[in-house]
């Protein structure tokens, strides 16, 4: 199976938790590529197969987290995907991906839903009732 994996580069948390599920899934013989964003995330995920993208993030100030700022911010990633949505989409095209998994990722979500392939959401936004 080929598994396109979408990694939050906002903070770590996300990161480590992949670190220690890529492995995993190869081990049992699937195919990993990596979607992330942040130097730091991309750094700790080199050793597996990493396309690089933008991502969101959020921005604080003195007064805790900055709705604005982080708007501001958010809306520069949207010419990165106009500019190398037919790149990034080849790229995925070519991977022939089974199912993605998203990490916190936004970008892996929207592939999934462009691709009609299934989607597993490793995050904490999802609560048993």
């Amino acid at each position: 199976m080929n598994i396109i994996y979408g990694v939050s580069g906002e903070g770590l948390g996300h990161v480590f938790e992949a670190l220690e599920i890529i492995p995993y899934i190869q081990r049992h013989g699937h195919k990993v590529k990596v979607f992330t964003y942040g130097e730091r995330a991309s750094a700790l995920l080199a050793p597996y197969d990493v396309t690089r993208i933008e991502g969101i993030s959020l921005e604080f100030n003195t007064n805790g987290l900055s709705f604005s700022a982080t708007v501001r911010k958010n809306l520069k990633c949207v010419p990165f995907f106009f500019k190398n949505w037919r790149k990034l989409k080849k790229e995925i095209a070519d991977f022939k991906p089974d199912a993605f998994i998203t990490a916190f990722d936004p970008f892996s979500t929207y592939a999934a839903h462009a691709f009609r392939k299934p989607l597993i959401s490793m995050d904490n936004q999802a609560r048993v009732v």
